[in-house]
């Protein structure tokens, strides 16, 4: 327990220190988590499907971070995609022939998990609008609001199992308080960037915020724990102590920083 917690102080104080330095250090930081997540992903899957293939999901990190750095017209994300689903069959029939196409499909889908929901992160930090750093500091607040609530929820009333095909041990009587602390945790983030004097949005659409976070965050577990648990592993990786890989360490936040993301746009088109 003693190292988890180090490990996790650790972790959340480089993440901080990196956003907080300057835009270099926050834009290679993301990508040095997405590359990480990547290569755990694709290492412990292959362990599994022997006949996937291992570059889609990085060519997919450079490809995201060259629109956004250049600020190339972001329809051209849509169109590298296509290129790399092109070339994925084209692999599978000259190269790799013995390849499956649930190996083939599996390739090309570590571009969306998890590479898109990290690397829309880093766009977030591409943006010119003041909101951006609310939209990642409030639904990182919320997961780790609903995340310790569940806990002490689920083991304190918890009775009605939620998905016990997928995490045994969660329950709806934990989902419920994880909600409302996660909600709680938006309304903390939103007080403290109105004192601070930080662009905020109205605290009805914070509260709105939190509330997608946390349940997108709950998703973004049980979808990581669906994947150990299909490929037979208990952690994706090693590189945090106590905590697994890198993928362990940011498989909620990932989840809700995205689902954070779209309901600002979306809120934006009802403003």
């Amino acid at each position: 327990m003693k190292t988890r917690i180090i490990a996790g102080l650790a972790f959340v104080g480089l993440t901080a220190f990196c956003f907080l330095f300057g835009d270099i250090t926050r834009l290679a930081y993301i990508i040095f988590v997405a590359w990480v997540s990547c290569h755990e992903m694709v290492s412990q899957t292959k362990k599994a499907k022997k006949g996937i293939s291992v570059w889609q999901g990085y060519a997919f990190i450079i490809l995201f971070a060259l629109v956004d750095i250049f600020k190339i017209k972001f329809d051209f994300m849509f169109y590298g995609l296509l290129v790399i689903m092109m070339l994925s069959f084209v692999e599978k029939i000259l190269i790799k022939r013995n390849m499956t196409m649930e190996e083939l499909f599996i390739s090309m889908g570590v571009c969306l998990y998890p590479v898109a929901p990290i690397m829309m992160i880093f766009h977030i930090c591409c943006l010119k609008s003041t909101y951006w750093p609310i939209m990642l500091v409030l639904p990182f607040v919320a997961v780790v609001f609903n995340d310790s609530v569940a806990l002490v929820s689920g083991m304190l009333f918890g009775k009605h199992k939620m998905a016990p095909h997928i995490s045994p041990k969660k329950t709806i009587e934990g989902l419920i308080g994880g909600l409302i602390a996660g909600v709680i945790g938006g309304v903390f983030v939103f007080l403290l960037f109105y004192y601070c004097g930080w662009d905020t949005p109205s605290l009805l659409f914070c509260v709105i915020a939190a509330f997608v976070a946390s349940i997108a965050g709950v998703f973004g577990d049980l979808a990581a724990s669906a994947i150990k648990r299909d490929i037979d592993v208990k952690d994706f990786g090693k590189i945090i102590p106590g905590h697994g890989g890198m993928l362990d360490r940011i498989d909620s936040s990932m989840f809700a920083i995205a689902a954070v993301y779209i309901a600002f746009h979306v809120g934006e088109l009802f403003a």
